[in-house]
């Protein structure tokens, strides 16, 4: 419940191409299972798009709407990375989905895409919406 005058604040991911780690991830994964949609565009980037997440702020009453782009960066240890992609994250949960003895070579499938990105700082993006009501 948000109090009259109150402040409402979501974070979304920016678009899966501004975040290449989580992009890596969702491609690797997405070799071991090519009949089925790529999880990353229809689950957690799925409400990348500023425009509409205003939109949406707006259209249940909010006022005030400011949607502001946060670009940061974070170290990448590849192997940490896949373990934490895969096993520590929603991510998990659609891979057993699809083949629950498919966690291992999922791991291995996401070290392997992430790599190029072991002992560099990877960018990300993400959109910081608040609004009153």
């Amino acid at each position: 419940m948000l109090r009259s005058g109150g402040t409402y604040v979501v974070v979304t991911f920016d678009r899966l191409a501004r975040n290449p780690i989580p992009k890596a991830a969702g491609e690797a994964v997405a070799t071991l299972f090519p009949e089925d949609p790529r999880y990353m565009e229809r689950g957690p980037f799925s409400y990348a798009d500023e425009t509409v997440v205003e939109s949406d702020l707006r259209a249940a009453g909010f006022e005030d709407v400011v949607v502001e782009t946060v670009d940061l960066s974070s170290r990448v240890t590849a192997h940490e990375a896949a373990q934490g992609i895969v096993l520590g994250s929603p991510f998990r949960a659609e891979i057993e989905r699809l083949d629950a003895s498919a966690l291992e070579r999922a791991v291995a499938a996401v070290h392997e895409a992430l790599l190029p990105w072991d002992g560099k700082n990877a960018p990300m993006a993400a959109h910081v919406a608040t609004a009153t009501r």
